[in-house]
């Protein structure tokens, strides 16, 4: 979990040790980036048919006031595709989004902390 603190990104448990601040910028610009391709369901019916009971990644987004303000859980990879199953808490749709950018995601998070 990382949280902004004035103006600096940490990391909420100190022994993660020190949030690099340009690595979060890059963090931040590949969330800007995300976007699902095409809407599946209007509704999110069948989770498990998807693979959110065992999601692949999830990213739980809160405000200044620690409140949630949403919840991207992705799930399986679609046959064939380097597409991934998606749904946000917000809209409850089925989505596809890009697994390439769901990958570019999860290895900025990884790469978060000052060497």
């Amino acid at each position: 979990t990382i949280i902004k603190r004035d103006s600096d990104w940490t990391f909420e448990s100190p022994e993660y040790g020190h949030v690099d601040q340009t690595r979060a910028g890059r963090l931040l610009n590949t969330l800007r980036s995300l976007e699902f391709k095409d809407v599946v369901e209007e509704r999110l019916v069948d989770g498990e048919a998807y693979g959110f009971y065992k999601p692949s990644f999830e990213l739980t987004v809160f405000d200044r006031n620690d409140l949630q303000i949403d919840r991207l859980t992705v799930g399986r990879k679609l046959e064939g595709s380097s597409n991934l199953f998606v749904t946000s808490l917000s809209t409850g749709v089925l989505a596809r989004i890009d697994g390439a950018l769901i990958d570019r995601l999860a290895n900025d998070f990884h790469n978060l902390g000052t060497e």
